[in-house]
């Protein structure tokens, strides 16, 4: 993907396309993320958010999965692969218990299965999350698959920008990404497995 708009747009191409077709997921997206907020999870994990995922969470602090009553709303669940946004404390959580887990591993395992520079931002239920790299290197801002039975999936994104660009062009287009395909299901962005 060449020439990737700011974030900033692209994400306003998907609130707008998921209003006017998918309000049940455009319901869950939260507000934003306070800068404090943003500041305080940098210092707790010691390391720097990448700018496409600050100002992601600057419109948006994640992608909130229950309502107020407690209850499921699958909407929550519309990037591909149903991953959810996480908000800037679930990715504090999310990144130390991953880290945890790699620390009762041999050092093979850091950069095989889970590596401390990697950022995950969405969340599938099953475990699995979508990651941003923040290792230095030419894999530096990249956008990966974590699987939690496998790894880090090649990168499927050169940074956040793109793959919300990707997701905005594919609502809007209806085409699908990589095995992906988008359709509306009670008013939420669902994604189908094409074979």
């Amino acid at each position: 993907m060449t020439d990737v708009p700011p974030i900033e747009e692209s994400w306003e191409r998907l609130e707008a396309w998921l209003a006017a077709h998918a309000p049940a997921s455009s319901a869950r997206l939260n507000p934003p993320a306070s800068p404090d907020a943003i500041d305080d999870a940098q210092r707790q994990m010691a390391i720097a958010l990448p700018t496409d995922l600050v100002s992601s969470l600057l419109r948006h602090n994640g992608a909130s999965e229950f309502d107020a009553n407690g209850a499921f709303q699958w909407g929550a669940r519309f990037l591909p692969g149903s991953h959810r946004l996480l908000a800037v404390q679930e990715i504090v959580t999310r990144r130390q218990g991953l880290n945890e887990v790699l620390g009762q591993f041999d050092e093979t395992m850091v950069g095989s299965w889970w590596h401390p520079e990697w950022i995950p931002f969405a969340h599938f239920v099953a475990g699995d999350d979508l990651v941003i790299d923040q290792r230095l290197g030419p894999d530096l801002g990249t956008v990966g698959g974590f699987m939690n039975e496998e790894g880090l999936r090649p990168r499927r994104w050169p940074s956040l920008a793109a793959m919300i660009t990707d997701v905005a062009d594919a609502v809007e287009r209806q085409r699908q990404i990589a095995y992906f395909r988008p359709h509306v299901k009670d008013g939420a962005l669902e994604w189908e497995i094409v074979r």
